[in-house]
């Protein structure tokens, strides 16, 4: 077993992973009832049936500042070993060369936040309010009198 060299034990780690992972889901796949019937079906959390689509489409927003605050979390993880080995370098030179590597990389964070924000990808979309309609029986008129007649 000497001979063989880090990345065998590697490959074999790998390789008993992968096929675990394998086993374990073909081995669900066969045992697991697949049987939906409308009892499974139905609502369970608020016993309220949905009205419209049980799945509404969410603004494109959310997945921008999603993405947005992953690119500078990313950003910031990388910034933090510079930040380190600037703390613990004794030389000039090296003090230097790390300082502005920190720069410019947060020069590139803040170029792209300020693209972001010219190109409104961090407005938020406010929502069009509707004016509810009424099937009531009494004319729209009337209801414009009785504000007139109370404001």
């Amino acid at each position: 077993m000497d001979s063989i060299s880090g990345i065998y034990y590697i490959l074999i780690f790998s390789g008993i992973g992968l096929g675990f992972i394998v086993v374990t889901l073909l081995i669900s796949r066969l045992i697991s009832p697949g049987r939906p019937n409308p009892e499974k079906n139905s609502v369970y959390e608020s016993g309220e049936e949905t009205s419209g689509q049980s799945w509404p489409a969410l603004s494109n927003g959310y997945f921008i500042i999603a993405l947005l605050f992953l690119l500078f979390e990313i950003e910031i993880i990388f910034l933090i070993p510079l930040a380190i080995a600037f703390g613990k370098s004794a030389d000039p030179h090296s003090a230097v060369i790390l300082w502005g590597a920190i720069t410019g990389f947060v020069i590139i964070l803040v170029v792209g936040l300020a693209y972001a924000w010219i190109n409104g990808h961090l407005d938020w979309m406010k929502p069009v309010p509707m004016k509810p309609e009424s099937s009531g029986v009494v004319p729209e008129e009337r209801y414009k009198e009785f504000n007139k007649k109370f404001s």
